[in-house]
């Protein structure tokens, strides 16, 4: 089973009936998955009159990948909950940080690595109005496992608009009640690699059995989540920004059923395996494949198992190196709350985002149970011994003096 090959290239074998009867034989096996969601396969850059139903078949590869990213999920969720709160916040910001990069990257947005830090610190502050803060917003959500509500058109046009504000062009807006209603192809100047229904009235059939597939139990998550995702992508039902809204979704999907560190560096890795995602999505609407989607959950799944693999290795050296700090913070500082202070300055600098600095309000924060005048002394005191140094003064930001912190992970 392992060389369980697409229906596109079995028809290479002779005779010429046997694609046919392979297909049928595949669309109605015991174990095969239906999803009752529907495409017309793409033809010499035109849209087929020809309708198949998506279908997966569960090969032995997808179960082992499977089970290997369930695995993995789990190891990163106990090796989140070692880890300090610093730490983990440090630790989702930074991926967070990859991630929404990645998925603006894939569709050719540029964004900047302060931006995004920005609109992460910026989160919280209602006064503050700064480009990407709703995205960022919306996939802070991911962090508390929240679950998607989607019942009904309007509530993909909200969720659309809450993630994408001031990042669609006027002129890109949906033009008609909840959604596009002209015509888009996919593709560059020398080849159309798809064709969605023109109009809204076309697709929204689609969107609604997509929003009963994503409700239903019917398929294990994961693969439903991928299925979802094609699915989503296959509709297109903005005239921008689907890509990143498509992708958010199966962000959220994700981090309902694995960790959220899994969920949020699906993009990120999209972004350097971008022919074999295109390539992937490219292929279930080959006509020969007969609406088989088995190949693209199948990639999608390895395009995640290598970002996690990758989130695993990285979680477990900074693991151990906090370890070895946090020993001789203990070894070097006597007093309880001044250790308490280093190893969160610790934290950040091993886990860090915005060069491991911390403002002030920040410390205060999380030693809220300590006393902040005492606090603030110590501060003081860290400061002028140089084992702290001030990063920006409004607001008071500090971090890790370098030699200090090679002392402590020498």
């Amino acid at each position: 089973m392992d060389k369980y090959q697409s229906l596109r290239i079995w028809s290479y074998q002779p005779p010429n009936e046997a694609l046919e009867n392979e297909y049928l034989a595949r669309f109605k096996g015991v174990t095969t998955l239906k999803t009752g969601l529907y495409l017309n396969p793409i033809s010499h850059g035109q849209r087929s009159l020809q309708t198949y139903e998506l279908f997966l078949v569960p090969i032995p590869k997808i179960l082992r990948i499977q089970d290997e990213i369930w695995r993995n999920s789990h190891k990163i969720t106990n090796l989140i909950k070692k880890l300090p709160p610093v730490a983990f916040t440090q630790l989702f910001n930074q991926t967070l940080v990859a991630e929404i990069i990645g998925t603006n990257n894939i569709e050719g947005v540029k964004t900047t690595k302060q931006e995004v830090q920005t609109a992460i610190a910026s989160v919280g502050k209602s006064e503050e109005k700064v480009r990407l803060q709703s995205f960022v917003r919306m996939y802070f959500k991911i962090k508390q496992q929240e679950e998607l509500k989607i019942n009904e058109l309007a509530d993909l046009r909200k969720l659309y608009d809450h993630l994408l504000v001031g990042e669609i062009a006027t002129t890109d807006l949906p033009d008609g009640v909840l959604f596009r209603n002209s015509f888009v192809r996919i593709g560059n100047d020398l080849k159309t690699v798809h064709v969605p229904k023109s109009s809204e009235k076309q697709f929204e059939p689609d969107l609604l059995n997509w929003i009963k597939f994503v409700n239903a139990k019917s398929l294990p998550s994961l693969m439903k989540a991928f299925v979802a995702h094609y699915y989503f992508e296959y509709i297109h039902p903005f005239k921008d920004g689907n890509g990143r809204f498509g992708r958010y979704l199966t962000c959220v999907y994700l981090g309902h059923e694995l960790d959220p560190l899994t969920a949020i560096i699906f993009s990120n890795e999209v972004d350097h395996e971008r022919p074999k995602y295109y390539k992937a999505f490219i292929e279930v609407e080959e006509p020969k494949n007969h609406g088989e989607i088995t190949f693209f959950v199948h990639d999608m799944m390895q395009i995640l198992l290598q970002g996690q693999q990758k989130i695993l290795t990285k979680l477990e050296e900074k693991w151990q190196l906090l370890k070895h700090g946090r020993s001789q913070v203990t070894k070097d500082i006597d007093d309880p709350l001044m250790r308490k202070l280093v190893f969160l300055y610790l934290q950040a600098a091993i886990f860090k985002v915005a060069n491991g600095a911390l403002k002030d309000d920040e410390v205060k924060h999380y030693l809220k149970d300590e006393v902040w005048s005492k606090i603030w002394l110590l501060l003081d005191i860290l400061t002028k011994r140089g084992i702290l140094i001030k990063t920006k003064n409004a607001p008071l930001t500090r971090r890790l003096a370098d030699n200090y912190l090679d002392k402590l992970l020498g």
